[in-house]
């Protein structure tokens, strides 16, 4: 009897068990399940605040690909040497900001054309318009990792212009030195050298190993 009863109850515990499982299953969240939120859509800024009787969207949100051509291009296109020149690198991330967030249309020629595109922009106060209603996680989050890696490619760039500058600097001494390597080269001791190693070697060739006959 007391056999059957403790047969029954693990019986009771192991369907309690799998019950337990099953919810814990069904709760688990499935990355399948997650929808975009509203962070995905437009904030629609009216523009007659800058003389314009009309309106324009801007993203609240930029895909994590766009944000790194945004970085990529302004660093490319501000450097100069082994720096970045500051102007450069505002003039074409503002202007960079309006084209990516904005639904704005430019020309081929405006975006060929960043320093005529940036002062339109300045002086029409369109620019200050979009900073202001553009979302500050997202430009924080652009302009911060815009200047470290604007700081880590000087100190990359520094670090070689310094080692190149010190072989340069070493060239003369070291080209006096092979120099005078090559004006006290004795071939006789040279060949004495080579013997003996091939004798050492099993009388063997120490380039490929080979008999020398």
């Amino acid at each position: 009897m007391i056999l059957i009863l403790i047969h029954q109850l693990d019986i009771i515990k192991n369907f309690c068990y799998n019950i337990v499982i099953k919810i814990e299953k069904e709760n688990v969240m499935n990355f399948s399940q997650i929808k975009n939120n509203d962070i995905t859509g437009f904030v629609t800024v009216n523009a007659k605040e800058i003389g314009i009787d009309d309106t324009f969207k801007i993203k609240l949100y930029l895909p994590i690909k766009d944000k790194y051509d945004i970085i990529d291009i302004v660093l490319q296109n501000s450097q100069e040497n082994a720096v970045f020149n500051p102007v450069k690198m505002d003039m074409y991330f503002n202007t960079y900001l309006v084209f990516s967030y904005t639904d704005i249309e430019f020309s081929d020629e405006e975006k060929i054309d960043i320093e005529d595109t940036y002062d339109r922009l300045c002086r029409s106060g369109l620019l200050d318009l979009v900073l202001k209603n553009i979302l500050e996680t997202e430009y924080k989050y652009l302009y911060d990792n815009l200047l470290d890696l604007a700081k880590n490619r000087t100190q990359f760039n520094s670090t070689i212009s310094a080692m190149i500058q010190s072989l340069i600097n070493n060239l003369p001494e070291q080209a006096a030195a092979v120099e005078n390597i090559i004006k006290n080269f004795d071939e006789e001791k040279f060949q004495r050298v080579i013997d003996f190693a091939t004798a050492a070697n099993g009388n063997r060739n120490i380039e490929n190993n080979q008999p020398v006959e």
